[in-house]
């Protein structure tokens, strides 16, 4: 059902079957009901469209946005694939990290905290064909030990392990830090890919590894 209407104040999505429109609309009252207000109804009911068309429809588009992925990535995935990265897997940014990483063909070591749920431990089996290496001492020198182990070149983890990469002289990433990017969709993976390129490879690591100045002047 489609209205061509100048300004909406309200939308009323029903969904289900179109005759749910004025059922449901029209005999109940509900938060927008005001005579102030114009709205406008629709439901999503499409089978006028044909279950074969829709679906041929949809995997035309997302064969599209796969082609188009791939094609950003390339660039991408051969300065990152085979880089080796420590993931904390806590809280929902780290699985789109993880799918990211992956992506690229980076080799993922996942780290965790033994409060992890199950069924988060269950979904990265099936991610990464391995578990999780889980955290007793819950402390920056058992992550330090695991970094020199897989000779690890990227720590993404929140900020009370970051003094892990600092000593080892690693790039690193805060998994909790405020995004100003959607993670959303097949751009997100490419935003997310963007934003480990420019981790991995950023100067500040270089600058970071040299000697102070003044430990310079002290050798003199």
């Amino acid at each position: 059902m489609f209205t061509l209407v100048p300004i909406t104040d309200a939308a009323h999505i029903i969904h289900g079957s179109s005759g749910c429109i004025s059922k449901y609309w029209g005999s109940h009252s509900n938060l927008v009901s005001s005579s102030t207000l114009h709205k406008i109804r629709f439901s999503t009911d499409m089978e006028h469209l044909g279950d074969a068309q829709l679906q041929a429809s949809t995997e035309k588009l997302i064969a599209e946005e796969i082609a188009t992925l791939e094609g950003k990535l390339a660039a991408y995935r051969g300065l990152m694939q085979g880089k080796k990265v420590i993931i904390h897997t806590s809280g929902l940014r780290s699985w789109t990290l993880i799918a990211a990483a992956k992506t690229l063909g980076m080799e993922i070591i996942p780290i965790s905290y033994p409060k992890m749920r199950k069924e988060d431990k269950t979904r990265l089996k099936s991610l990464l064909n391995r578990d999780s290496i889980v955290l007793q001492k819950e402390n920056t020198e058992e992550v330090i030990q695991l970094i020199n182990h897989y000779q690890v070149e990227m720590l993404i983890a929140s900020d009370k392990l970051q003094s892990a990469a600092s000593l080892t002289n690693i790039s690193f990433l805060d998994i909790n830090q405020q995004s100003h990017h959607s993670y959303i969709g097949y751009a997100g993976i490419f935003t997310v890919a963007k934003e480990l390129y420019a981790t991995l490879y950023s100067p500040v690591w270089e600058q970071a590894r040299k000697p102070a100045p003044w430990d310079l002047s002290n050798e003199r």
